[in-house]
């Protein structure tokens, strides 16, 4: 078996003298559309284009497949979640529980640690009936990790929901 290409022949030189070598005996062939003519879909956003229409796809499909393989799966579930964490920390941090002991927990405890304590109970049951999520060994560094990453990604989302709770 030879490789041949008339756009790269360094990389058919390359290839070449690793199959001799016997280093790659698993050659991966360049996509094939339906006339028999190798795709070169290396050349960026049009070679994309190119490797997309060879398999009869579009755009949209393609859209769709990027979406599905890289998107952040969030569901309402979540910003939920991060809302209430949010809304209690608000109020920690503008001083509604500043009357309330921080007994029984360790002297550094964060206002975000303060926060999920405070409103536990609705966290606690969104993050175990809502999310399904299974028990955690520390439930308030999960979920406060969990929120970071949330608020880190979709604020805007969690702020909004966080107006609209009571």
């Amino acid at each position: 078996m030879r490789i041949h290409s008339k756009k790269n022949p360094n990389i058919a030189k390359a290839l070449n003298s690793q199959l001799k070598k016997g280093k790659n005996k698993k050659t991966i062939l360049m996509p094939v559309d339906k006339k028999g003519v190798e795709v070169d879909w290396f050349t960026g956003w049009e070679g994309v284009a190119r490797l997309a229409k060879a398999y009869g796809l579009d755009w949209s499909d393609v859209g769709f497949m990027i979406e599905d393989q890289y998107a952040p799966k969030l569901s309402i579930h979540h910003i939920q979640l991060c809302a209430y964490i949010h809304r209690s920390l608000k109020r920690v941090q503008s001083g509604k529980y500043k009357n309330i002991k921080r007994s029984k927990v360790p002297i550094n405890e964060t206002d975000l640690h303060f926060a999920i304590r405070m409103d536990r109970r609705n966290i606690e049951y969104i993050y175990k009936h809502n999310l399904k999520s299974k028990p955690t060994k520390d439930f308030y560094k999960s979920v406060s990790q969990m929120y970071k990453r949330i608020m880190k990604s979709h604020p805007k989302h969690i702020t909004g929901f966080a107006k609209t709770l009571k």
